[in-house]
């Protein structure tokens, strides 16, 4: 196993809950060395590999981590003599604790089972492709941290060079250390790791055959020029600005926990949040009133307590990436703006370590923004147009199912859409004429593995995930098999 950058972290040790590490750039011998590692693989090492074995050694060490933890936990509980308080404010005894967990993961096990069952057509399909002619392209893949997992990579037979956002280095390298525990042969999975000279010299670079990205449109672009000079495969999954409508027979509990769910999850840094709420007029003061009262009670606060509803923005510490400002310069123009009116929010602040927040969320120092409500007269307004990619909603009205649909597709990017109404002939009508790679009805933002997921039009191209995506995984060989003599009687002897 390589993980480039491995050996590259200072003594790890967290200092205000800020800073957990440093991450050193990659170097370009650095990326030579994780290239070699790759081929070196390619080149020694015959035999097969079963990725349901090593997949499920992987969930059985994560599982030996959580014991572990869980075990620590119970010992400091066993030390204070107490019980773990439920959510109904009873006391769970230690034993009922042990009891039910065991239970909920033999459950899990059960699940897992029946998955595996019912993806075993994938598998065969991925195989029998791949023995029909597919055949591995070598890959590479560049993410951000808003990305989703991928699991094809391996199955069609490629190698892999991973490159995380300098912002999240550590899910990365902690996944390559139990992956090698699992198994898993060197060179099969490698980690790169640096800030954003890194990436064009992994997408540049004449040894990658495969490129696949999650991250800004505008990063996604300089990508597809890097890879265009070697005629690199690529995959994009890029930036959005999404729509949900929510029609008036739609169930107003639910429309709000789908607004909510679509613009509020990892304090908006998703690429496919619905950050454009189109709500029928008949209905839209009782969804805005729900939506304000319900949004109110979230905390804000340190990400790694339980209790907190909306943690700090994702960038480094010292903010070089600019990204709380970008931010914070859409709310403030937006104020500005008369066409939009705040309703909510609009705030940010800076939570010290231990420190109690406004709403009574304990924080860690970092950049937090309050989720952030704008009741908006004009689709054409900044605000409605542009990715914000933080906790900021844009909450519009409408009447006419044609006239929505039109101002919902009325932009650039088309990652993911919904609607929420009782009328699934209605629902499937608006589905189909969405210019949008994701469609959710009565839902959003939920993405099994089988779901090929990616967009339309500025949001990308390509799709991960699901049996589409094995396209992007392998390359096609014709071989033509004779053994006869050939026919070359159109030539003289």
């Amino acid at each position: 196993m390589q993980g480039i950058g491995l050996d590259k972290f200072d003594e790890m040790t967290v200092k205000n809950t800020v800073t957990i590490s440093n991450v050193h750039n990659l170097s370009l011998f650095e990326l030579r060395q994780s290239l070699k590692t790759r081929g070196e693989f390619l080149d020694d090492y015959n035999g097969p590999i079963s990725y349901e074995i090593l997949l499920n050694r992987m969930v059985g060490l994560l599982g030996e981590d959580k014991a572990k933890e869980d075990k620590l936990k119970i010992d400091e509980l066993e030390k204070k003599k107490l019980g773990v308080e439920k959510s109904d404010g009873s006391v769970e005894t230690l034993q009922e604790k042990l009891a039910r967990e065991k239970k909920e993961r033999k459950a899990d096990a059960i699940e897992r089972s029946k998955k595996r069952q019912a993806d075993k057509k994938y598998f065969e399909e991925m195989k029998k492709r791949n023995e029909e002619g597919g055949e591995e392209v070598g890959r590479i893949r560049i993410r951000s941290w808003r990305g989703r997992g991928k699991r094809w990579w391996g199955r069609c037979g490629n190698t892999f060079i991973y490159k995380p956002s300098e912002c999240t280095p550590l899910t990365a390298l902690k996944i390559a250390e139990i992956l090698k525990e699992a198994g898993l042969p060197d060179g099969v999975f490698n980690v790169v790791v640096g800030d954003r000279t890194t990436g064009p010299m992994l997408s540049s670079h004449n040894e990658v055959k495969k490129l696949s990205f999650t991250g800004s449109t505008e990063t996604g672009i300089r990508i597809v020029k890097d890879a265009a000079d070697t005629l690199k495969k690529v995959t994009m999954e890029l930036g959005g600005k999404s729509p949900l409508l929510v029609f008036e027979d739609a169930d107003i509990d639910n429309a709000v926990a789908a607004a909510m769910m679509s613009n509020w999850y990892t304090q908006g840094e998703i690429c496919s949040n619905a950050t454009r709420v189109f709500v029928h007029k008949s209905i839209k003061g009782e969804f805005t009133k729900k939506l304000v009262a319900r949004t109110k009670q979230l905390v804000i606060g340190d990400p790694l307590d339980p209790n907190t509803h909306v943690g700090a923005m994702i960038m480094p510490p010292d903010n070089k990436s600019g990204h709380l400002d970008r931010v914070v310069g859409f709310i403030e123009r937006a104020k500005q703006d008369p066409d939009n009116k705040l309703i909510l929010g609009g705030n940010t602040h800076t939570i010290e370590a231990g420190k109690v927040d406004g709403r009574g969320g304990v924080g860690n120092e970092g950049c937090y923004v309050e989720p952030t409500i704008f009741e908006c007269s004009n689709d054409n307004s900044e605000l409605v147009k542009e990715e914000v990619f933080g906790p900021v909603m844009s909450l519009l009205e409408f009447e006419d199912e044609d006239d929505a649909v039109k101002r919902a597709n009325d932009t650039k990017w088309g990652l993911g859409a919904g609607v929420m109404t009782n009328n699934l002939a209605r629902a499937h009508r608006i589905a189909k004429k969405f210019q949008s790679g994701n469609v959710w009805i009565n839902n959003y933002n939920l993405t099994p593995s089988e779901m090929p997921f990616g967009g339309y039009g500025m949001s990308g191209y390509g799709r991960e995930c699901g049996t589409y995506a094995i396209d992007s995984w392998t390359q096609i060989k014709n071989v033509y098999v004779e053994m006869g003599d050939v026919d070359s009687s159109c030539y003289p002897k």
